[in-house]
């Protein structure tokens, strides 16, 4: 999903529409249990058919700290607009780009 917070110009900002591990953490890509790019695409591609696109309505509560940040990401998917989730999400600024991460 695209996050691109409203805020500053320091704010959090991922590419859209790019594989999993360009988005993800060094330590995340690292680690053992990390899905690969084929079945993240194979398992996004079922969630895509069944539910639609993800939409990312809101971000809130973004505290940005030197190279790492966390936010509330509200989101929901297209199909199901009233279906809102909203998840606790930490970047961390890695070679100036800003990756999801688990930690």
């Amino acid at each position: 999903p695209l996050v691109k917070p409203a805020a500053a110009a320091t704010s959090p900002t991922l590419a859209p529409s790019t594989p999993c591990r360009a988005n993800t953490c060094a330590a995340d890509v690292e680690a053992a249990d990390f899905v690969s790019e084929e079945q993240f695409l194979a398992d996004n591609r079922e969630s895509l058919l069944a539910n639609g696109h993800i939409e990312i309505p809101e971000i809130t509560e973004l505290v940005v700290d030197g190279d790492r940040a966390t936010a509330k990401v509200h989101w929901h998917y297209d199909k199901t607009p009233d279906d809102v989730n909203v998840v606790d999400t930490i970047v961390v600024r890695e070679n100036g780009e800003w990756k999801v991460c688990s930690s």
